[in-house]
């Protein structure tokens, strides 16, 4: 992805598989050869939250069975 239009059509491509590592990769190559893409730069920051809920949300419900023992 060395041209901001395959970067595009990378991180359209990994959206839709669903892998949110590779996604994470796809949109920093396009910000990185195209630093005022907001559309991008959003995108990467929605899905850093939804991933930092999700770690949240895991350590949670570990720690939640262990507390109710008590």
């Amino acid at each position: 992805a060395d041209t901001p239009a395959r970067a595009r059509r990378l991180v359209g491509i990994v959206g839709y598989l669903g892998d949110p590592d590779l996604a994470i990769a796809a949109l920093t190559k396009l910000i990185q050869l195209v630093p005022d893409d907001a559309l991008a730069r959003a995108t990467l920051a929605e899905l850093e939250v939804k991933l930092q809920e999700a770690a949240a949300e895991a350590v949670r419900s570990e720690i939640a069975p262990a507390d109710s023992g008590s």
